[in-house]
């Protein structure tokens, strides 16, 4: 029987529970709202050095964290409610278990902007959309990072992952990203070690921006920035200055917008900076 562990820390921290089946021991949240990063450890397991995880219609690779293995896995925003399976696979065995999904309660934002915000963009948003699409297709395939996630910025939280905003009572869209206010020229760092995919330089919405890819399908995004100190192709370290906060782009004000999207998913930037820095899992090794 799956064996309740209470949380280590406050939310977004959920409770996690041990289950085994066939010589296969996993620790997993009990349940997890949309948009949020699941992650999955696995205990040693003998002929098996190197397992996968199927969660949904895609194979993840797991990477050693101490003497367990970790599996990192997105549950997108707006995901049907409901029992979802993973799949630990060892050569020719599967072992299927389950997580609960539940419908997170974000906020909603009322705004009331200039019209020219909710006006038809322009024509090149076409080629920088594309642009932006092609960098997140490409990337290393191996993870480039082995430490844990800095912030970008030191700058409050203004906007947080998943509020729902409507401009002018009309035009509504999710906030796929965390805010950070700032001042003109404040610096924002690599959260991670990485290679710069694009480095996109006054784009219509984003402004000038950093796209960095951490390698397995992880990338994060740094928009409406004031200053670029890095070009596409650029490998980046952990904490390295990559440009300024600014207020270029479609904004009102100074702030950086922060995106993290894990295999083609966007997902709260904040699990992303406490994974590894709080016991998310526990800790008895």
């Amino acid at each position: 029987m799956p064996t309740a562990v209470p949380a280590q820390v406050s939310p977004p921290v959920d409770p996690v529970i041990r289950e085994a089946q066939n010589g296969i021991a996993v620790w997993h949240p009990v349940a997890i709202r949309d948009g949020r990063l699941l992650v999955i450890e696995l205990e040693p397991v003998p002929g098996c050095p190197d397992p996968k995880i199927q969660w949904g219609a895609r194979t993840f690779s797991t990477f050693a964290a101490g003497v367990r293995r970790h599996s990192l896995l997105p549950v997108s925003l707006g995901a049907t409610p409901g029992d979802k399976t993973f799949a630990v696979v060892c050569g020719r065995r599967k072992t299927t278990f389950s997580v609960k999904v539940f419908t997170g309660d974000y906020p909603e934002s009322k705004l009331s902007v200039d019209p020219r915000f909710t006006s038809r963009p322009p024509k090149r948003t076409v080629e920088e959309s594309a642009n932006i699409r092609k960098a997140l297709a490409s990337g290393p395939a191996g993870r480039e990072w082995t430490a844990t996630f800095v912030r970008p910025t030191a700058g409050i939280f203004t906007s947080t992952f998943g509020v729902n905003r409507t401009f002018n009572g009309k035009v509504s869209s999710r906030h796929r990203g965390l805010d950070f206010d700032g001042k003109v020229g404040d610096p924002i760092v690599a959260v991670n070690d990485g290679v710069v995919v694009l480095a996109a330089k006054d784009y219509y919405f984003t402004g000038s921006a950093v796209f960095l890819a951490h390698g397995d399908e992880l990338y994060t995004m740094y928009f409406h920035m004031s200053r670029l100190d890095v070009a596409t192709g650029d490998k980046v370290k952990r904490g390295q200055v990559i440009g300024l906060v600014g207020a270029s782009g479609r904004v009102t004000g100074p702030h950086l917008h922060f995106g993290f999207k894990l295999a083609g998913t966007y997902l709260d930037p904040e699990d992303l900076m406490d994974y590894g820095q709080v016991p998310l899992l526990p800790t008895d090794r």
